[in-house]
C-alpha cells in the first residue's frame, strides 16, 4: 500500500467546508473565516458516502462489527479525507444485511481510498460474509446535513 501523504483534512463544520486548521475556532467566535467555503460553492469538493451493502453469515454480527471496529476503522482513520463510518443492522433479527456508510471530506480522498484499500477491506470482512460487498458510491446534501451537524455541535 502506498503511502499518501498527510495534510491538512477539510472539515465540514456548520454548513460549511474549512480548508483552515484553525477554522473550527474561528467558526465559533467570529462566524465563518476567510477559509471556509460554503459547500454550495465547493461542490467539487462535497462531502462524499460510500454506502457498503453486505449480507452477513448467520451468526456473525458481533465478530463483523469487531472487524470494522478494531482493524477497518484503523485503517480508514489514517486515510486523508477520512470521517467517520455508520454501521446499520435490521430491527428483524431474522434479516441479514448490514449497511455501513463511510463518510469523506472530499470524493478525491475517498476514491484514493477504495484504491488503496478495498482488498484489505475484503479480505478482512469476507469470513462474515455471505456474498461479496457492493460498494455505492453518494454525494452528501450540505442542506439537509446541517441539522445533523448543529444538534452535534451543541
Amino acid at each position: 500500500m502506498s503511502q499518501r501523504p498527510k495534510v491538512h483534512t477539510p472539515k465540514l463544520l456548520y454548513g460549511y467546508v474549512c480548508t483552515s486548521q484553525d477554522c473550527a475556532l474561528a467558526l465559533v467566535h467570529a462566524g465563518p473565516a476567510v477559509e471556509c467555503i460554503p459547500i454550495a460553492e465547493k461542490r467539487s469538493n462535497a462531502m462524499v458516502a460510500r454506502i457498503l451493502e453486505s449480507k452477513l453469515k448467520q451468526g456473525k454480527k458481533a465478530e463483523y462489527m469487531k472487524a470494522v471496529q478494531h482493524e477497518i476503522l484503523p485503517l480508514l482513520r489514517e486515510q486523508a479525507g477520512f470521517l467517520e463510518i455508520l454501521s446499520f443492522f435490521p430491527e428483524h433479527t431474522k434479516e441479514d444485511r448490514v449497511f455501513s456508510i463511510s463518510l469523506w471530506a472530499m470524493k478525491a480522498d475517498a476514491e484514493y481510498s477504495e484504491h488503496e484499500l478495498n482488498s484489505k477491506v475484503d479480505e478482512v470482512l469476507n469470513p462474515y460474509l455471505d456474498a461479496p460487498a457492493k460498494v455505492s458510491p453518494y454525494t452528501v446534501e450540505g442542506s439537509l446535513f446541517q441539522f445533523f451537524a448543529d444538534t452535534l455541535a451543541a
